[in-house]
């Protein structure tokens, strides 16, 4: 929409974010415990049929996804399940990580 630009829509999420970590509120799906599941509650599964091409990497015994997902800037769990628990369900298992990422957030 004219009226609302994508730049206008993340603008206005991260304030969102922003607020809610300054006045503390949490959603249960936030908390660390929870994170054992996908958001949607739904049991984190591979699609049987996916595009995915995988390669070898030396040393490595499995495949390895061709596309590889980054991590520089994740910084938010219910963002980043979202996008990883996707990227898992299409086919992918190789993540980018590195612990200059967010200052060693994306390790943790």
């Amino acid at each position: 929409c004219a009226a609302m630009t994508w730049a206008d829509s993340l603008g206005n999420a991260r304030t969102l974010d922003a607020w809610r970590r300054e006045v503390g509120l949490a959603f249960e799906v936030e908390a660390p415990e929870n994170w054992t599941h996908t958001v949607t509650r739904r049991t984190l599964a591979r699609h049987t049929h996916h595009p995915m091409q995988y390669g070898d990497v030396p040393g490595v015994d499995k495949p390895i996804s061709r596309l590889v997902m980054g991590c520089d800037n994740q910084t938010e769990m219910p963002q980043a399940s979202v996008m990883f628990d996707h990227f898992y369900a299409h086919g992918g298992n190789t993540f980018d990580t590195a612990h200059l990422y967010g200052g060693g957030v994306m390790e943790r």
